[in-house]
């Protein structure tokens, strides 16, 4: 049956997507179902997600890309506007004069200048099976990689390798989730290529274990790949 709605669609999709402050329908949100949205995000920004992540609000989201199997707390941010603070002026406003309506109020021979700050918003990108905990920043153009944790209220200014453990401000590496060894395989193997169901065949509480595993099924052919494939916004205007 065709969708009527983005709306619709999620919700057939089984995907949970929070009421946003503009309509769904206007946002540049795309995203691989099921997933789960509650978190407040940029409408006039891309935001992509993958399949079985868990993002939770409240929180900020803006130019963001997040893999599958990710889970976000609440009260994270990702990818906050940045000011210049090598100008004059560090506020917004000479950025986007009519914000709020301000210029409208000053008269036509004081019409305000716009200045261009190019760095002012970066993609924030996050890997699959990546956990973010509770009030974590994570600065516009930083990488999180595959399988790393960040810690709560951490402050994540550079890039964090996959399965690194991060915390603090600034964040900074305390452990590896895993050896070197096992780190490799996971990352060459890329598990998430299958859903959940496929996944829980293996025993996952012994990673190298689940991974020979998952390649015994996919040589055998008891799991395929999942595709579902991503929806838009744009498909349903």
């Amino acid at each position: 049956m065709e969708m009527r709605s983005f709306e619709e669609f999620l919700a057939k999709a089984g995907c949970n997507v929070a009421r946003q402050s503009l309509p769904l329908l206007q946002s540049q949100l795309s995203v691989e179902p099921p997933i789960v949205l509650t978190k407040q995000f940029r409408s006039d920004l891309p935001v992509h997600i993958g399949a079985f992540s868990k993002i939770h609000g409240p929180g900020l989201m803006a130019w963001t890309k997040v893999g599958r199997f990710t889970s976000i707390a609440p009260h994270a941010v990702l990818g906050g506007n940045e000011h210049a603070i090598d100008w004059l002026s560090t506020s917004a406003v000479f950025e986007a004069p009519q914000m709020h309506g301000w210029d409208s109020l000053l008269s036509s021979t004081n019409s305000p200048r716009k200045f261009e700050f190019s760095g002012a918003v970066k993609c924030v990108s996050v890997g699959h099976d990546v956990w973010i905990a509770d009030g974590a920043f994570i600065r516009g153009g930083v990488t999180i990689g595959d399988g790393a944790v960040v810690g709560a209220r951490a402050v994540v200014l550079s890039d964090v390798p996959p399965y690194a453990v991060v915390a603090g401000n600034p964040a900074k590496v305390i452990r590896m989730r895993f050896d070197d060894v096992t780190v490799e395989k996971l990352c060459a193997f890329q598990w998430w290529r299958f859903d959940f169901a496929a996944v829980s065949q293996a025993d996952i509480r012994d990673p190298r274990a689940a991974v020979a595993q998952l390649e015994d099924l996919e040589a055998s052919g008891k799991i395929a790949e999942y595709s579902p494939g991503y929806v838009n916004a744009g498909r349903f205007r």
